[in-house]
C-alpha cells in the first residue's frame, strides 16, 4: 500500500482483486502461456451469453495484471519476464475476444468464404514490452481470394463492409466499459492513413501503402509488427510483406538518416521535458533507444535479415552479435535500456499517471534502489548517467551524421521514389 498507491487504488475500487492473491502460487513465477490460456478458456466455458464473455475476460485480465504487479513488487518478475507475461495476458484475451466476436458476428452475417481477418500487434504489444498501464497498438488486416464475394449469413455483406463491421465490433468488445471495466485501450493510429484510414485494410492495400505511401517512421514502427489471430496462410503472407518492406534494398540511406532525425526532433518539440523521471520522452530516454535500434534495422536489414527482432533488448543483442554496434557500446546500451525499462515498469505499476512526478513515496524509492542495486540517493545520478550515455550514442549514430548531410528534399513519404 505504501510502495504502490496506484495498485492500492485499484484494490480499493475492486476489493475482489484481493481474491487473486490469496493463493501462494501468485507469488511464484508461473506465467506460462499455455497455463494462462487454459485458465481463461476454463472460465469462458461457464459463460451463458456474450455479456458474460465480456465480463469474464475483463475480470480474468484484471486479476492477472494485478498478480503480475504483486510479483514485480516482490522481485519475482524482472523487466523482461513481466513484459512478456503482460503481453501473454494481452495476446490471450485479445485472441479470446477475437474468436468470440467472430462467432457472434457470424450468427447474423455468416462468414466470407476463403477469407480471413488478422491482428498485427504493434508497439509494446508487438515487442513483448507491455507495462501494467499500456494500451495496445494494432492494425487489422484482411485477405480474400475474391473481393466480389458476399457473406453467407441472413444479412449478407460485401467483403469490405463485412470486415469493417467485424473490426468495429471487435474494437468495441475490448474498449466497452462494463461492470468489470475496459479490457484495454486500443490505439490504431499506426494503420495506413492513420485515424483517417479504414479500421481494417486488405492485405493488398496494406502492401501498396507501405511500399508507396508510408513515411519512414511508419517503417520504423513496422519493425515491431507481430501477427496475431491469423490462419497460417495469411500469417505467412503478412510476415512476408513485412519482411520485404524492412529488407528493401533500394532505400536511400541519406533520406533514411535525415527523416529519422527529423521525426525525433518533432517528438522532442511535441513532448518537451527536462524531467529525468519522464523515462520515455526525455533526451536519452527510451524513445532514443528505440530510434537507434529501428534506424539500424532499416539501414542494415537488407544485408542482415536476422536483425528483425521485435523486442528492443533482443534488437540490441542482435546488433552486437552481427557487429553493427561495437561490443562495449552494445553492452552499455543494453544495460541502459534494461535500467530505464525497469524504472518505467515500476513507476507505471506504482504511480500510474503520476509516474512523472518528482516526488516519489519513500517505500517506492527503497524498492527501486533494491532493483537497481544502489542506494536511494544514487538512483537519480544512475538514471542521469544512463540517459547521458544513450543520448551521446544517439548523437553519434543519428543526430551528428544527419546534421552533416544538411537538409534534403524529401517530398515523398518513406521510399516512394525508390519503390516506384
Amino acid at each position: 500500500m505504501g510502495i504502490a498507491p496506484d495498485l492500492a487504488n485499484q484494490l480499493a475500487r475492486r476489493p475482489l482483486l484481493l481474491d487473486s492473491v490469496l493463493n501462494n502460487d501468485v507469488f511464484q513465477h508461473n506465467s506460462y502461456y499455455e497455463v494462462l490460456e487454459q485458465n481463461l478458456n476454463d472460465q469462458l466455458a461457464l459463460a451463458r451469453d456474450f455479456q458474460d464473455v465480456l465480463d469474464i475476460t475483463r475480470k480474468w485480465a484484471n486479476e492477472c495484471k494485478f498478480q503480475v504487479g504483486i510479483q514485480i513488487l516482490r522481485g519475482v518478475e524482472d523487466v523482461i519476464s513481466c513484459g512478456q507475461t503482460l503481453t501473454y495476458i494481452a495476446d490471450i484475451t485479445l485472441l479470446a475476444m477475437f474468436k468470440q466476436v467472430k462467432k457472434e458476428f457470424a450468427l447474423k452475417h455468416g462468414v466470407v468464404e476463403k477469407s480471413a481477418l488478422s491482428m498485427l500487434a504493434m508497439g509494446k504489444l508487438g515487442g513483448y514490452e507491455l507495462t501494467t498501464t499500456s494500451d495496445v497498438d494494432m492494425i487489422l488486416i484482411y485477405d480474400s481470394d475474391d473481393n466480389t464475394r458476399l457473406s453467407t449469413g441472413p444479412k449478407q455483406l460485401s467483403v469490405n463492409h463485412y470486415f469493417a463491421r467485424l473490426s468495429q465490433n471487435f474494437i468495441n468488445s475490448i474498449t466497452a466499459l462494463t461492470a468489470e471495466g475496459r479490457l484495454y485501450e486500443i490505439d490504431m493510429r499506426l494503420r495506413p492513413s492513420g485515424s483517417k484510414g479504414p479500421l481494417a485494410v486488405s492485405l493488398q492495400s496494406f502492401s501498396d501503402y507501405q511500399k508507396g505511401q508510408a513515411w519512414i517512421w511508419e517503417h520504423m514502427a513496422l519493425t515491431r509488427g507481430r501477427v496475431l489471430g491469423a490462419p497460417e496462410r495469411l500469417k505467412d503472407k503478412i510476415k512476408q510483406e513485412i519482411h520485404s518492406i524492412l529488407t528493401y534494398q533500394g532505400r536511400d540511406q541519406d533520406i533514411l538518416l535525415v527523416e529519422v532525425e527529423k521525426m525525433r526532433r518533432r517528438l522532442t518539440d511535441e513532448f518537451p521535458t527536462q524531467n529525468i523521471w519522464s523515462i520515455k520522452h526525455i533526451r536519452g530516454g527510451i524513445i532514443d533507444i528505440e530510434f537507434i535500434c529501428q534506424y539500424l534495422i532499416l539501414k542494415h536489414g537488407p544485408e542482415f535479415p536476422t536483425l528483425l527482432e521485435k523486442n528492443t533488448l533482443l534488437q540490441i543483442k542482435k546488433l552486437k552479435e552481427i557487429g553493427i554496434l561495437a561490443s562495449e557500446k552494445a553492452l552499455q546500451l543494453y544495460d541502459a535500456c534494461y535500467t530505464l525499462q525497469t524504472v518505467q515498469v515500476l513507476l507505471r505499476l506504482c504511480l500510474g499517471d503520476s509516474s512523472k512526478d518528482d516526488i516519489k513515496p519513500p517505500a517506492l524509492l527503497i524498492a527501486l534502489a533494491k532493483r537497481l542495486n544502489c542506494e536511494v540517493d544514487e538512483i537519480e545520478p544512475l538514471i542521469l548517467k544512463k540517459q547521458k550515455y544513450i543520448y551521446h550514442l544517439y548523437q553519434e549514430i543519428i543526430e551528428t551524421p544527419a546534421a552533416q548531410l544538411g537538409p534534403l528534399e524529401t517530398v515523398v513519404p518513406a521510399d516512394n521514389a525508390a519503390h516506384s
